[in-house]
């Protein structure tokens, strides 16, 4: 019979299909332009966090390094803490597998877990390396997660104006992707 197994597949079609890849891919470039900040979208996969597609603007001549950013623990990204924050048992499972605890990576944990999923984002601003960043869950039509999209930006570049406007495609970027 159907079960968590099978319905992880459905996502994983869905999110890795060429459909949905093209839309994501429109929808990044469309909301960076208007932001001009680097935005990233981020799904789970056996537990791991995957960047499936991620854009850069074309006008900024300061840019924060993707390795930079990309090397860190799911712990400590907000795309990473949406992932958590919004995974299944299973897929929270897969994590904790992969992940180990959050531990020393997060300490406030269950508490920033709660007010991830009650606000529906993460702010980090500014992290552990002065970057301002941002999340916000994808969810389909039946509120299942396919994934977290995230902006994240020079924090002397990004003030509460911007941090602001940010929040705001992200919702808009994010309620594109979940439209069928």
């Amino acid at each position: 019979r159907p079960g968590p197994q099978c319905r992880r597949i459905g996502l994983i079609n869905k999110v890795e299909g060429g459909d949905f890849r093209q839309r994501l891919a429109d929808v990044l470039k469309k909301y960076t332009s208007q932001i001009d900040e680097a935005m990233v979208f981020a799904a789970l996969h056996g537990g791991k966090r995957v960047v499936l597609a991620r854009s850069e603007p074309a006008n900024q001549a300061i840019r924060v390094d993707q390795q930079m950013v990309e090397g860190r623990s799911i712990y400590r990204l907000p795309t990473g803490r949406i992932l958590v924050a919004f995974a299944s048992p299973e897929d929270y499972r897969l994590i904790l597998e992969n992940y180990g605890e959050p531990g020393k990576n997060w300490p406030d944990c269950e508490i920033d877990l709660r007010r991830i999923r009650g606000e529906g984002r993460c702010s980090m601003i500014p992290d552990s390396v002065g970057i301002n960043s941002f999340a916000l869950p994808v969810a389909d039509r039946k509120g299942r997660l396919l994934g977290a999209i995230g902006c994240y930006a020079p924090a002397f570049r990004s003030g509460p104006a911007v941090q602001k406007k940010i929040l705001a495609v992200l919702r808009q970027a994010a309620d594109q992707l979940a439209a069928p």
